[in-house]
């Protein structure tokens, strides 16, 4: 019996050792493995992970360095399986959660990410995992359009951390595409203070100043940002958005043109170089532009807007028309599509029909100042001259440097024959433009009108 005893130790103390032997070789695999890893060697990572794995199945973080290799290939679903693979032997595996969550955004399943930021935010995660936690799932919800959703989770990891940017800049964002463009940067500002050079909030306070019409505050900001990085794309592209605005088209070119060098499709920079080519009459080079733009991107609103309106600069109203509708099945939230769709049915004499656009531009804009020019203008065609000076008014306004609407409202109310009244509007316009030949004319016809 002692005997038997003594064999069941020794074979014991056998297997131990061989067990320990195993595991020694096996970590020692994976320890190289993790060396690769952090070299960039991926491939040369996996091989090391397969031997460890093959002597130690259940090692998890064995697993979890394979998806970190397979991601770091751009095998993403293997990298999955790898994961899912390490939570299988381990559910709150925090690392491979917030991993698996990533590479699931790499695959542009973006709303699958969110139950497993979710797992994570149930764990009891130290304080700057919780804070990627809840900055990581906001930026997810912004991914699938959920923005008000996202700002909750950005202001929870705000909470948290008020000192790091990340979460900041991503409400900054969600706030810009709600169209809270003061807000956004407020918090734009709050990153800033934090970090005065931090070019993405830079940015986006360039795109919200755009976007509230502050073309000259927005093109000082992003001059700002071209001091720290003369090829900031964003930065090149919304200093040309501006200027494109502003009318300065030929001054727009130059940035458009540095753009596409740094980035030769880039359907922004096409985009303005091809309305700055039309507005400057060179159609077939501007033309040339927008069809790459639209090759690039054949969901991008904004280009077939464009070519609408270089087809109608040419007077195609047709060909502009269609290209106008195209733009508005992409996006119905476009003022300025309904209003140039109207323009081109007012140059087709198609005047009635026209006041819907202008209309529909107005709702969604009520202080489009040129929706309404155009609505006076239809409204004159049609004779509804009460109207039209209701319009007219409100253009006047909304832009009161506008020459051409002073003298559409002084036509108006020379057509109800109020020529003292009508006096003042074209004198105005002529002071704003003092070689408008039409408004001179008009100004001698109600002149003699009162004699």
């Amino acid at each position: 019996m002692v005997v038997k005893k003594v064999y069941v130790c020794i074979i014991m103390v056998v297997l131990l050792m061989v067990i320990t032997a195993v595991t020694v070789f096996a970590e020692g695999e994976y320890d190289e493995a993790t060396e690769l890893y952090d070299q960039g060697k991926y491939e040369e990572a996996i091989v090391k992970l397969n031997i460890a794995l093959n002597e130690e199945p259940g090692m998890k973080e064995a697993h979890y360095y394979m998806g970190l290799s397979l991601r770091g290939l751009k095998k993403y679903n293997e990298a999955i399986l790898s994961y899912d693979k390490a939570l299988r032997i381990d559910s709150q595996y925090s690392d491979a959660l917030f991993e698996k969550a990533y590479t699931l955004c790499d695959l542009d399943k973006c709303s699958e990410t969110i139950p497993y930021y979710d797992k994570l935010l149930a764990l009891n995660l130290d304080t700057g995992d919780k804070y990627y936690a809840y900055a990581n799932k906001g930026d997810e919800l912004m991914h699938i359009k959920k923005y008000n959703e996202a700002i909750v989770c950005l202001d929870k990891a705000i909470e948290i951390d008020p000192n790091d940017t990340y979460a900041y800049l991503e409400k900054g964002i969600a706030l810009y595409w709600l169209d809270k463009y003061n807000e956004s940067i407020a918090v734009s500002d709050k990153v800033l203070a934090i970090d005065q050079y931090d070019i993405d909030a830079h940015n986006n306070k360039a795109d919200c100043l755009y976007e509230l019409g502050k073309y000259h505050e927005s093109i000082a900001v992003s001059d700002k940002v071209l001091l720290m990085d003369a090829n900031s794309i964003s930065a090149l592209n919304n200093k040309a958005y501006a200027l494109v605005r502003l009318g300065r088209h030929k001054e727009a070119i130059p940035f458009c043109e540095k753009v596409l060098k740094l980035e030769a499709d880039n359907v922004h920079a096409l985009n303005n170089m091809g309305i700055s080519l039309a507005s400057m009459n060179k159609y077939s080079e501007a033309m040339a532009f927008l069809n790459k733009a639209l090759a690039a991107d054949q969901n991008n609103s904004v280009t077939y807007s464009n070519i609408g309106y270089a087809y109608i600069s040419q007077e195609k109203y047709d060909d502009g028309i269609r290209y106008i509708d195209n733009a508005i099945k992409l996006d119905p939230s476009d003022a300025w599509d309904y209003n140039e769709k109207g323009y081109a049915l007012i140059c087709l004499k198609k005047n009635l029909e026209s006041l819907q656009y202008f209309d529909k531009a107005i709702q969604l804009e009520p202080d489009y100042a040129e929706a309404y020019e155009n609505k006076a203008w239809a409204l004159t065609n049609l004779y509804q001259y009460a109207e039209g000076v209701a319009a007219a008014e409100k253009a006047i306004k909304l832009n009161p440097n506008n020459s051409w609407t002073y003298n559409q409202m002084g036509y108006l109310l020379m057509s109800m024959k109020k020529y003292k009244e009508a006096i003042p509007y074209f004198d105005k316009a002529l002071q704003i433009d003092p070689n408008y030949k039409e408004a001179k004319d008009n100004k001698k016809k109600a002149s003699s009108a009162i004699k």
